[in-house]
């Protein structure tokens, strides 16, 4: 190990503090939470503190390092932001106080980050169901490498420059899809029935399956999860089980667009997509159609664009019937009302919509590249394998 690098625990600069607040004082609460897989520390919505039944909280300030107790199997830890300033939690999120001359709130989270630290946390929560939860002795006695004040600055700068970049991707990809989007709410032509435009839809079929994708030499039933960010997602599929035979209508190729009709969620019914080249041997659930649409009125890349629109949304989550699970029949998917130019027009706003989603996949490509380098880069930088020069320092006071 590097001169000044050493190996402890976080008890050695977290320290459990309290601050109790009684319930009765308030007006509301401000409940906080903490993301899965260290997602961050974010405020949820106020309750009324007439309905809160406990007697006291917590309160959270800006700078507070948290977990919850029931999910460190999950990577629930966080630093409190500016945001959540002022926010309570309960008893499951213990809070901690960051001696600052050892380290930041910054290289706590990429700590929490690091490749070894969740399985450790995760194998020392204790109990007896999924739940399992860690207790703030078990949690303060987890190992660490705390590398000096100044690299933990330059790392945490380092990071935070990928990040930035990884953001811009995301933006660029987010900002191609909204341009796409408000090209296609801004189309005009005769509000036409979408079952006027389709020669046929789909329906698959309800075979038991298997918990598991199925390999290349077997046949495979589509989850609703294979239709989504306007795109195919071939692995989400489960094997069929047994010698299962599917109707051959519901064999997917590439071409198809194919829409959710069930789930329970409705952001999720009728999310579209359409297969862009072939597939495995994959076959539709009977939570899935195939819309086929009429090539003398309009083409299926059109259509998976204008189903997206905020006024088929809209008029999708009302004609979706049920509670608990949400339905879109055949029926009511014909309703859906579009506005429909002719096909040569359609065919410029397809050509044009094209475009910008090849700019927003680029964008998505890149911003995966982006994260999985500042993965290798933390590990490489947390192993202490890697010094960053002293050079470094004087770059970032330019930059500053």
């Amino acid at each position: 190990m590097r001169d000044g690098w050493r190996e402890t625990t976080l008890g050695v600069f977290l320290t459990e503090i309290a601050r109790p607040v009684e319930v009765a004082d308030l007006e509301e609460v401000r409940y906080a939470g903490v993301r899965w897989y260290t997602e961050g520390v974010y405020a949820r919505e106020p309750v009324p503190a007439s309905e809160v039944k406990t007697r006291a909280l917590t309160l959270l300030r800006e700078g507070d390092v948290t977990y919850n107790r029931m999910w460190a199997t999950k990577a629930s830890f966080g630093v409190a932001g500016a945001d959540v300033d002022g926010c309570h939690v309960t008893n499951d999120f213990p809070i901690f106080e960051i001696d600052t001359s050892q380290t930041s709130g910054a290289f706590v989270e990429l700590l929490f980050e690091s490749p070894g630290f969740q399985p450790e946390a995760a194998a020392r929560a204790t109990g007896t169901t999924e739940r399992r939860r860690l207790k703030q002795r078990d949690f303060l006695d987890i190992p660490v490498t705390l590398p000096p004040v100044w690299e933990q600055r330059r790392i945490v700068d380092l990071i935070a420059a990928v990040d930035d970049a990884v953001e811009a991707a995301e933006g660029e990809g987010s900002s191609a899809t909204a341009a796409k989007m408000s090209i296609a709410d801004g189309v005009v032509g005769d509000a036409t029935p979408l079952g006027d435009v389709l020669s046929d839809i789909v329906a698959g079929a309800s075979p038991a399956a298997l918990p598991r994708p199925p390999r290349h030499d077997e046949v495979g039933v589509l989850k609703v999860s294979a239709i989504g960010d306007d795109r195919f997602h071939e692995e989400e599929s489960k094997a069929l089980a047994g010698s299962v035979q599917m109707p051959d209508r519901a064999h997917v190729q590439a071409g198809d667009l194919l829409m959710t009709r069930a789930s329970g969620a409705i952001d999720r019914v009728g999310v579209t997509c359409v297969v862009e080249s072939t597939v495995g041997n994959l076959f539709l659930s009977d939570k899935t159609f195939r819309l086929v649409p009429d090539r003398r009125k309009t083409t299926g890349d059109w259509l998976n664009t204008m189903l997206r629109t905020r006024g088929a949304r809209a008029q999708i989550a009302a004609l979706a019937t049920g509670s608990d699970m949400r339905n879109l029949a055949q029926a009511r998917a014909r309703m859906i009302s579009l506005p429909m130019p002719d096909v040569t027009t359609q065919e410029r706003q397809a050509a044009a919509f094209a475009g910008l989603s090849r700019v927003a996949d680029a964008a998505r490509e890149t911003a995966h590249a982006l994260r999985t380098l500042r993965s290798n880069l933390l590990t490489v930088l947390l192993s202490g394998e890697h010094e960053i020069p002293a050079s470094y320092d004087a770059l970032l006071e330019e930059a500053l």
